[in-house]
């Protein structure tokens, strides 16, 4: 993955998620912040967002019979959770914030880091991983940060292993 491929998937392609199941509880937030870093299977970098007002799925249907409506889409905000780097295994990663510090973070598999980053901080990431390679990407805050998950989430085998370690079979 190279540096310029990764910056653009988190900029130009947030992934932004909706409906009940983020919305509807708001007891523990740290649930719903597992279950987004659940579903995103791709590995890379992803800029996660929650459409809080449910309006994407509206504008949606309006678009189907109006094509103007996607314009609109462009312009609306939504909240943002963070930046994901999804990276299967071990993992070395050098996190520089605009603000003159820096972290080094080393991660075995299956394991999930969270830096606090509000949503107006930028950094600059230097990342080592068997699967991705090595490469520097540019990442942003939000309401969690900068996430970085080196759990094994498209292996098939993945989820037996964890059955049959809870003895779920």
């Amino acid at each position: 993955i190279s540096s310029e491929i990764a910056s653009n998937v988190a900029k130009d392609n947030p992934v932004v998620f909706t409906g009940d199941r983020v919305l509807g509880t708001k007891k523990d937030l740290s649930l719903i912040y597992l279950l987004i870093s659940d579903l995103v299977k791709v590995e890379g970098i992803v800029e996660l967002r929650i459409d809080r007002s449910n309006i994407l799925p509206h504008l949606a249907l309006l678009n189907s019979y109006d094509s103007s409506i996607y314009d609109s889409l462009q312009n609306i905000e939504f909240s943002k959770i963070g930046t994901l780097l999804n990276s299967p295994g071990k993992v070395e990663c050098l996190l520089k914030t605009e603000l003159g510090t820096s972290h080094l973070i080393e991660l075995e598999t299956n394991q999930v880091f969270v830096m606090p980053m509000d949503e107006n901080t930028q950094g600059n990431i230097v990342v080592k991983n068997a699967n991705l390679g090595s490469f520097e990407a540019e990442v942003s805050g939000g309401e969690l940060g900068f996430i970085l998950d080196t759990r094994e989430k498209n292996s098939p085998n993945y989820l037996v292993e964890r059955f049959k370690e809870k003895n779920l079979n």
